[in-house]
Protein backbone atom coordinates (compact mmCIF):
# COMPACT_ATOMS: atom_id res chain seq x y z
CA UNK A 1 0.00 0.00 0.00
CA UNK A 2 1.33 3.25 -0.87
CA UNK A 3 1.84 6.06 1.33
CA UNK A 4 1.59 10.01 0.92
CA UNK A 5 4.48 11.41 1.34
CA UNK A 6 6.46 10.49 4.44
CA UNK A 7 8.02 13.98 5.34
CA UNK A 8 4.18 15.03 5.62
CA UNK A 9 3.63 12.50 8.12
CA UNK A 10 6.62 13.08 10.24
CA UNK A 11 5.88 16.78 10.47
CA UNK A 12 2.34 16.32 11.08
CA UNK A 13 2.89 13.81 13.80
CA UNK A 14 5.44 15.79 15.69
CA UNK A 15 3.12 19.13 15.42
CA UNK A 16 0.40 16.51 17.02
CA UNK A 17 2.56 15.51 19.71
CA UNK A 18 4.30 19.04 20.09
CA UNK A 19 1.86 20.65 22.37
CA UNK A 20 1.60 17.43 24.93
CA UNK A 21 5.14 17.30 25.41
CA UNK A 22 5.55 20.91 25.96
CA UNK A 23 2.61 19.74 29.08
CA UNK A 24 4.61 16.60 29.84
CA UNK A 25 7.78 18.38 29.71
CA UNK A 26 6.66 20.68 32.48
CA UNK A 27 5.00 18.62 34.47
CA UNK A 28 7.87 15.93 34.94
CA UNK A 29 10.56 18.21 36.59
CA UNK A 30 10.33 19.89 39.11
CA UNK A 31 11.40 23.48 38.76
CA UNK A 32 8.97 23.57 35.81
CA UNK A 33 6.38 22.17 37.26
CA UNK A 34 6.75 24.83 40.20
CA UNK A 35 6.88 27.40 37.76
CA UNK A 36 4.00 26.46 36.34
CA UNK A 37 1.83 25.95 39.12
CA UNK A 38 2.93 29.54 40.12
CA UNK A 39 2.02 30.87 36.73
CA UNK A 40 6.14 31.46 36.01
CA UNK A 41 6.04 29.99 32.61
CA UNK A 42 5.60 32.52 30.13
CA UNK A 43 6.14 32.31 26.60
CA UNK A 44 8.24 34.95 25.08
CA UNK A 45 8.28 36.16 21.37
CA UNK A 46 11.28 37.16 20.47
CA UNK A 47 14.02 39.73 20.99
CA UNK A 48 18.15 39.96 20.72
CA UNK A 49 17.95 38.98 24.24
CA UNK A 50 14.75 37.96 26.83
CA UNK A 51 14.07 40.94 29.59
CA UNK A 52 13.01 40.86 33.15
CA UNK A 53 12.31 44.10 34.61
CA UNK A 54 13.21 44.34 38.21
CA UNK A 55 12.82 47.10 41.09
CA UNK A 56 16.37 47.35 42.91
CA UNK A 57 15.53 50.07 44.99
CA UNK A 58 12.78 51.54 47.32
CA UNK A 59 11.34 55.12 46.44
CA UNK A 60 12.70 57.54 48.53
CA UNK A 61 10.49 59.89 48.19
CA UNK A 62 8.11 58.04 50.65
CA UNK A 63 7.67 60.16 53.82
CA UNK A 64 5.84 61.14 56.54
CA UNK A 65 4.31 64.57 56.46
CA UNK A 66 2.01 67.04 57.93
CA UNK A 67 0.04 69.85 57.20
CA UNK A 68 1.90 72.47 54.35
CA UNK A 69 5.17 70.64 54.81
CA UNK A 70 6.92 69.96 51.59
CA UNK A 71 6.95 66.43 49.74
CA UNK A 72 9.63 65.07 47.87
CA UNK A 73 9.79 65.02 44.79
CA UNK A 74 13.49 64.10 43.35
CA UNK A 75 13.90 62.03 40.25
CA UNK A 76 14.28 58.03 41.25
CA UNK A 77 15.49 55.28 39.51
CA UNK A 78 13.99 52.04 40.85
CA UNK A 79 13.97 49.33 37.95
CA UNK A 80 16.12 48.03 35.48
CA UNK A 81 16.40 45.17 33.11
CA UNK A 82 18.38 41.76 33.50
CA UNK A 83 18.84 40.29 30.20
CA UNK A 84 19.09 36.71 29.52
CA UNK A 85 20.28 35.17 26.21
CA UNK A 86 17.94 32.85 24.52
CA UNK A 87 19.43 28.95 24.04
CA UNK A 88 18.52 26.45 21.37
CA UNK A 89 18.12 22.77 22.02
CA UNK A 90 17.53 20.49 19.58
CA UNK A 91 17.08 16.50 18.29
CA UNK A 92 16.81 15.09 14.68
CA UNK A 93 14.46 12.58 14.35
CA UNK A 94 15.48 10.76 11.09
CA UNK A 95 14.12 7.66 8.86
CA UNK A 96 15.81 6.06 6.22
CA UNK A 97 14.94 4.93 2.88
CA UNK A 98 14.99 1.39 3.87
CA UNK A 99 12.80 1.98 6.37
CA UNK A 100 10.36 3.99 5.12
CA UNK A 101 9.58 1.13 2.21
CA UNK A 102 9.95 -1.52 5.13
CA UNK A 103 6.92 0.30 6.89
CA UNK A 104 4.83 1.19 3.89
CA UNK A 105 1.62 2.42 5.05
CA UNK A 106 0.45 5.77 7.01
CA UNK A 107 -0.26 4.02 10.25
CA UNK A 108 2.85 1.49 10.52
CA UNK A 109 4.87 4.72 9.61
CA UNK A 110 3.56 6.48 12.54
CA UNK A 111 4.01 4.10 14.70
CA UNK A 112 7.49 3.44 13.71
CA UNK A 113 7.76 7.95 14.49
CA UNK A 114 6.38 7.37 17.87
CA UNK A 115 8.62 5.40 19.36
CA UNK A 116 11.56 8.31 17.79
CA UNK A 117 9.88 11.10 18.67
CA UNK A 118 9.15 9.89 22.50
CA UNK A 119 13.00 9.45 22.32
CA UNK A 120 13.80 12.77 21.18
CA UNK A 121 10.99 14.37 23.53
CA UNK A 122 12.85 12.06 26.54
CA UNK A 123 16.39 13.59 25.34
CA UNK A 124 15.85 16.66 25.46
CA UNK A 125 13.92 16.80 28.66
CA UNK A 126 17.02 14.85 30.50
CA UNK A 127 19.04 17.29 28.74
CA UNK A 128 17.20 20.56 30.10
CA UNK A 129 17.29 18.71 33.58
CA UNK A 130 21.00 18.39 33.62
CA UNK A 131 21.74 21.93 32.12
CA UNK A 132 19.44 23.41 34.66
CA UNK A 133 21.53 23.39 37.63
CA UNK A 134 24.61 24.50 35.28
CA UNK A 135 25.83 27.97 35.15
CA UNK A 136 25.51 28.52 31.11
CA UNK A 137 28.89 28.19 30.21
CA UNK A 138 28.16 24.83 29.15
CA UNK A 139 28.82 23.66 24.89
CA UNK A 140 30.77 27.32 24.45
CA UNK A 141 27.58 29.23 25.98
CA UNK A 142 24.61 27.92 24.53
CA UNK A 143 23.69 25.87 27.61
CA UNK A 144 20.73 27.20 29.72
CA UNK A 145 21.54 29.86 32.48
CA UNK A 146 21.00 27.34 35.34
CA UNK A 147 21.20 27.26 39.30
CA UNK A 148 25.11 27.40 39.62
CA UNK A 149 24.39 30.61 37.69
CA UNK A 150 21.72 32.16 39.35
CA UNK A 151 22.39 30.85 42.67
CA UNK A 152 26.41 29.54 43.31
CA UNK A 153 28.40 29.03 46.00
CA UNK A 154 30.02 32.36 46.04
CA UNK A 155 27.12 34.84 45.22
CA UNK A 156 29.26 38.07 45.83
CA UNK A 157 31.01 37.51 42.09
CA UNK A 158 30.02 37.09 38.36
CA UNK A 159 27.80 38.34 35.91
CA UNK A 160 24.09 37.19 35.68
CA UNK A 161 21.49 39.00 33.57
CA UNK A 162 24.22 41.45 32.53
CA UNK A 163 24.64 42.53 36.34
CA UNK A 164 27.29 42.50 38.35
CA UNK A 165 26.89 41.26 41.68
CA UNK A 166 30.35 42.41 42.80
CA UNK A 167 28.90 45.79 42.47
CA UNK A 168 25.07 45.04 42.91
CA UNK A 169 24.14 42.93 46.65
CA UNK A 170 20.43 43.40 45.78
CA UNK A 171 21.31 40.65 43.11
CA UNK A 172 23.42 38.50 45.39
CA UNK A 173 21.86 35.20 46.43
CA UNK A 174 22.27 33.27 50.06
CA UNK A 175 24.25 30.87 51.08
CA UNK A 176 25.15 28.73 53.96
CA UNK A 177 28.13 26.58 53.90
CA UNK A 178 28.59 23.87 56.42
CA UNK A 179 28.98 20.13 56.12
CA UNK A 180 25.52 18.57 56.03
CA UNK A 181 24.87 16.31 59.00
CA UNK A 182 22.05 15.06 60.79
CA UNK A 183 22.44 16.63 64.04
CA UNK A 184 22.68 20.12 62.55
CA UNK A 185 20.88 20.30 59.17
CA UNK A 186 17.12 21.32 60.21
CA UNK A 187 19.75 24.44 62.15
CA UNK A 188 21.38 24.67 59.15
CA UNK A 189 18.54 25.11 57.09
CA UNK A 190 16.39 27.31 59.67
CA UNK A 191 19.14 29.65 59.33
CA UNK A 192 19.23 29.86 55.07
CA UNK A 193 15.09 29.89 54.94
CA UNK A 194 15.49 33.20 57.39
CA UNK A 195 17.91 34.72 54.79
CA UNK A 196 15.82 33.91 51.88
CA UNK A 197 12.41 35.81 53.48
CA UNK A 198 11.02 39.39 53.22
CA UNK A 199 7.46 39.75 54.36
CA UNK A 200 5.37 37.48 52.80
CA UNK A 201 8.23 36.26 49.95
CA UNK A 202 9.79 32.77 51.10
CA UNK A 203 10.85 29.80 49.08
CA UNK A 204 8.36 27.62 47.96
CA UNK A 205 10.76 24.86 46.40
CA UNK A 206 13.66 23.45 47.96
CA UNK A 207 15.33 20.59 45.48
CA UNK A 208 18.12 18.67 46.80
CA UNK A 209 20.20 15.31 46.09
CA UNK A 210 20.28 11.90 47.55
CA UNK A 211 22.55 13.04 50.38
CA UNK A 212 20.56 15.87 51.32
CA UNK A 213 17.36 14.38 50.94
CA UNK A 214 18.80 11.28 53.51
CA UNK A 215 20.22 13.59 56.15
CA UNK A 216 17.12 15.57 56.33
CA UNK A 217 14.95 12.35 56.51
CA UNK A 218 16.92 11.21 58.86
CA UNK A 219 17.00 14.46 61.09
CA UNK A 220 12.86 14.20 61.12
CA UNK A 221 10.85 12.52 63.97
CA UNK A 222 8.39 10.13 62.52
CA UNK A 223 5.39 12.00 63.69
CA UNK A 224 6.56 15.34 61.54
CA UNK A 225 7.34 13.81 58.25
CA UNK A 226 4.72 15.78 55.82
CA UNK A 227 4.68 15.82 52.22
CA UNK A 228 3.08 18.50 49.63
CA UNK A 229 -0.02 17.00 48.35
CA UNK A 230 0.70 18.62 44.62
CA UNK A 231 3.85 17.57 43.88
CA UNK A 232 3.17 13.89 45.48
CA UNK A 233 0.29 13.71 43.29
CA UNK A 234 2.41 14.81 40.44
CA UNK A 235 4.64 11.69 41.57
CA UNK A 236 7.83 13.47 42.98
CA UNK A 237 9.42 12.18 46.43
CA UNK A 238 8.92 14.84 48.68
CA UNK A 239 9.17 15.92 52.46
CA UNK A 240 7.45 19.33 53.71
CA UNK A 241 9.78 22.07 55.52
CA UNK A 242 7.79 24.60 56.49
CA UNK A 243 5.68 25.51 53.49
CA UNK A 244 7.88 24.59 51.20
CA UNK A 245 8.30 21.06 49.50
CA UNK A 246 12.07 19.01 49.89
CA UNK A 247 12.07 17.13 46.39
CA UNK A 248 14.35 14.74 46.05
CA UNK A 249 16.44 15.47 42.57
CA UNK A 250 18.86 12.63 42.86
CA UNK A 251 18.22 8.83 42.47
CA UNK A 252 18.75 7.72 38.94
CA UNK A 253 20.01 10.28 36.69
CA UNK A 254 19.11 12.88 39.00
CA UNK A 255 21.65 16.05 38.00
CA UNK A 256 21.46 18.02 41.47
CA UNK A 257 24.84 18.61 42.42
CA UNK A 258 25.89 16.53 45.53
CA UNK A 259 25.14 17.37 49.22
CA UNK A 260 23.43 20.53 47.56
CA UNK A 261 20.28 22.39 48.41
CA UNK A 262 18.81 24.67 46.12
CA UNK A 263 15.80 27.21 48.22
CA UNK A 264 14.47 28.42 45.40
CA UNK A 265 11.47 31.17 45.53
CA UNK A 266 9.97 30.53 42.36
CA UNK A 267 8.02 33.42 42.30
CA UNK A 268 11.19 35.13 40.58
CA UNK A 269 12.14 32.64 38.94
CA UNK A 270 10.52 32.26 35.12
CA UNK A 271 11.01 29.72 32.44
CA UNK A 272 10.44 31.94 29.34
CA UNK A 273 10.35 29.41 26.03
CA UNK A 274 9.81 30.92 22.53
CA UNK A 275 6.38 30.49 21.36
CA UNK A 276 7.69 29.20 18.52
CA UNK A 277 9.58 26.86 19.34
CA UNK A 278 8.82 25.27 22.39
CA UNK A 279 8.42 21.55 21.68
CA UNK A 280 7.98 21.72 18.27
CA UNK A 281 8.95 21.04 14.50
CA UNK A 282 11.83 23.24 13.80
CA UNK A 283 11.06 23.04 9.96
CA UNK A 284 7.82 24.05 8.37
CA UNK A 285 8.12 21.85 5.27
CA UNK A 286 8.61 18.12 5.53
CA UNK A 287 11.84 17.93 6.62
CA UNK A 288 15.55 17.46 5.42
CA UNK A 289 16.52 15.42 2.54
CA UNK A 290 20.61 14.89 2.88
CA UNK A 291 21.73 15.39 -0.98
CA UNK A 292 24.23 12.16 -0.28
CA UNK A 293 21.42 9.81 1.85
CA UNK A 294 18.68 7.78 1.02
CA UNK A 295 16.91 9.47 4.47
CA UNK A 296 14.63 11.97 5.60
CA UNK A 297 15.53 14.32 8.92
CA UNK A 298 13.19 16.04 10.84
CA UNK A 299 14.18 18.69 14.15
CA UNK A 300 12.10 18.56 17.25
CA UNK A 301 13.10 21.83 19.36
CA UNK A 302 13.21 24.10 22.33
CA UNK A 303 14.55 27.88 22.33
CA UNK A 304 14.34 30.09 25.48
CA UNK A 305 16.25 30.03 28.92
CA UNK A 306 15.22 30.24 32.65
CA UNK A 307 15.51 34.20 34.20
CA UNK A 308 14.99 35.69 37.73
CA UNK A 309 13.42 38.90 38.43
CA UNK A 310 14.66 38.53 42.17
CA UNK A 311 18.00 36.25 43.32
CA UNK A 312 18.08 37.45 46.47
CA UNK A 313 15.08 36.01 47.39
CA UNK A 314 16.89 32.48 46.36
CA UNK A 315 19.32 29.99 48.58
CA UNK A 316 21.45 27.59 48.49
CA UNK A 317 22.88 25.34 51.41
CA UNK A 318 26.76 24.07 50.42
CA UNK A 319 26.64 20.75 52.20
CA UNK A 320 29.93 19.53 50.77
Amino acid sequence: MATPNVGEIVSSTIQKRSGEYSDNFTNNNAILFQMQKRGNVESADGGDVIAEEIAFATNTNAQSYDGYDTLATDQQQVFDFAQFAWKQYAAAITMSGREKRQNMGRERIIDLLASRIDNARGSLKNLWATDAYLDGTGNNGKALTGLNALVPTDPTTGTVGGINRANFTFWRSQIKTHTMATATILADMNALWVLCCHGTDKPNLILTDNTGYTTYESALQPNQRFTDSAMADAGFENYKYKSAPVVLDGGIGGACPASQMFFLNTDFLRWRPHSALNFAPMDEGDGRQPVNQDAIIKFLGLMGNITSKGLRYQGRYNGS
